[in-house]
């Protein structure tokens, strides 16, 4: 018999549905001294621990991180006390409790007051009818932050705001600390970062640059060092990227702590373009059963690992040859492969971020020889790290075929003639054919064509009136 453990942050109306889920079960109900939809809008800040038996919910708590965590509510389905249920939850906060922990519970409930007291927390005020009961959180003079994230940006003011609500909104049981590096912006950006620096100091840290580093060649790594030493774990995402789960970091630093031999771990995510209007809900249909992958099945399975989801143990990080992170086209690849190479790698099934496609950006070029450049790169890196770590023909294959099915349609609209002959060569000595890479770039050159014809433009604004009908019929169908 297996319990789940799952932490939750919930809207008004599904705490409500809870609360009276639970109500029957508290002595005495909750219902006989509280109003419990008045006490549902309070809990829309708090976080939710959920225990799970075959997918029902069987046990509750809830709590608030501030200066310190408060236990609000805590409740288990009778018939399931035995299974130690409440303890399995409280173990769960425990278990990355950065902060004192305190609770308020009735001078009459024995069997609370014991429990907690067996936990540890001892008795820090009380009035007529109850205690106030805390746990001091258990010093630690290793990590002042459990968590830096490293946050590199330029020219992003149009989308910076919502990278650092992203870092603000975090519900963490831990402090964490976020480096923003901006590389010398010159629209503006620097202006918002030291807006929310001042509004959030014990959260975001500035290193406002005057060079622009990227374009003389020169690291950033020393900006995140100071805090990377303060810290236990390392998270990243770009300015222009942005996180949508407040529990993005909580999660993963869970996660972390129960899998001692897992280096890295990443999430799904969604992508959305410079507006943020989203393209993609999901990326990753990876079985959640089973999290831990090899570089082989990631490849297979998965592909690219967008680096705004990662966090990575910072003591491991530091055993990485660093001389390998310079000179490539995206260090972000070659610092996923290391981890691969020298640790376990997990991916977790929940969507924590959104990816944004914008112009401009090393990783995102203008033009399509710029993108050409950049995804070549990263293939050349790949196709090394495949050679050294794994010497497998399958996976050196597939690499070479995943390589040659998006470059070869740009290289033929590029006219690179050196490359395409190098594709026609690799696949005529592999048994391989490259139709269907050919078929890819004339089929979107006719596609190209079509929409670009007067027949068609004049067939799109004659039927724009029906399709503005469509959307607003099924708007209100879904009402």
């Amino acid at each position: 018999m297996e319990l789940n453990i799952v932490k939750k942050i919930l809207p008004k109306e599904d705490i409500l549905v809870l609360l009276k889920m639970f109500d029957r079960e508290s002595e005495p109900s909750l219902s006989s001294h509280i109003d419990l939809d008045k006490w549902s809008i309070k809990l829309e800040n708090a976080v939710f621990i959920h225990c799970y038996l075959n997918g029902e919910i069987i046990g509750t708590l809830a709590y608030y991180i501030g200066e310190y965590i408060f236990i609000t509510h805590i409740a288990v389905k009778s018939e399931y006390r035995r299974l130690h249920v409440a303890q399995k939850m409280l173990d769960s906060l425990l278990l990355t409790a950065k902060k004192d922990i305190k609770l308020i519970v009735r001078k009459d409930n024995v069997a609370a007051i014991k429990f907690y007291e067996k936990n540890h927390f001892q008795l820090s005020e009380e009035d007529n009818n109850e205690y106030v009961l805390i746990r001091k959180a258990e010093p630690s003079n290793v990590h002042q932050y459990e968590v830096c994230v490293h946050c590199p940006t330029y020219n992003h003011s149009l989308y910076i705001e919502d990278c650092l609500n992203g870092f603000i909104m975090q519900k963490n049981t831990f402090p964490f600390c976020v480096v923003i590096v901006d590389d010398a912006s010159t629209d503006g950006n620097q202006e918002i970062i030291k807006h929310y620096a001042e509004k959030y100091p014990d959260i975001i840290q500035p290193v406002l640059l005057k060079e622009n580093h990227y374009s003389i060649g020169k690291s950033r790594k020393e900006y995140y060092e100071e805090y990377d030493n303060k810290s236990k774990y390392i998270a990243t995402c770009e300015g222009d990227d942005y996180w949508t789960d407040p529990l993005k970091l909580q999660k993963q630093v869970d996660f972390l702590e129960e899998h001692k031999d897992v280096g890295l771990c990443y999430t799904d995510f969604s992508i959305c373009d410079a507006e943020g209007n989203i393209r993609d809900e999901s990326c990753f249909t990876t079985d959640a059963r089973f999290p831990i992958l090899t570089f082989e099945n990631h490849l297979l399975r998965q592909g690219f690992i967008a680096p705004m989801t990662w966090m990575y143990r910072k003591d491991l990080y530091e055993l990485i040859r660093q001389d390998m992170l310079t000179g490539v086209t995206d260090g972000s690849f070659v610092l996923a492969l290391e981890f691969f190479a020298n640790s376990k790698v997990a991916f977790l099934s929940f969507n924590t971020a959104n990816y944004r496609v914008s112009q401009g950006s090393a990783s995102r070029p203008k033009s399509l020889a710029g993108i050409f450049k950049y995804r070549k790169g990263v293939y050349t890196v790949q196709h090394e790290y495949a050679r050294r770590y794994l010497k497998s023909d399958v996976i050196l294959k597939l690499l070479k075929r995943e390589e040659i099915y998006e470059l070869l349609p740009i290289a033929l609209k590029l006219k690179n003639t050196q490359y395409i002959e190098e594709c026609k060569q690799w696949s005529i000595e592999n048994n391989l054919s490259i139709d269907l890479a050919y078929s890819l770039y004339y089929t979107q050159k006719q596609l190209n064509q079509i929409s670009s014809s007067y027949a068609y433009r004049l067939g799109k604004f004659l039927l724009k009136p029906f399709s503005w009908l469509r959307r607003k019929l099924v708007k209100q169908s879904d009402k």
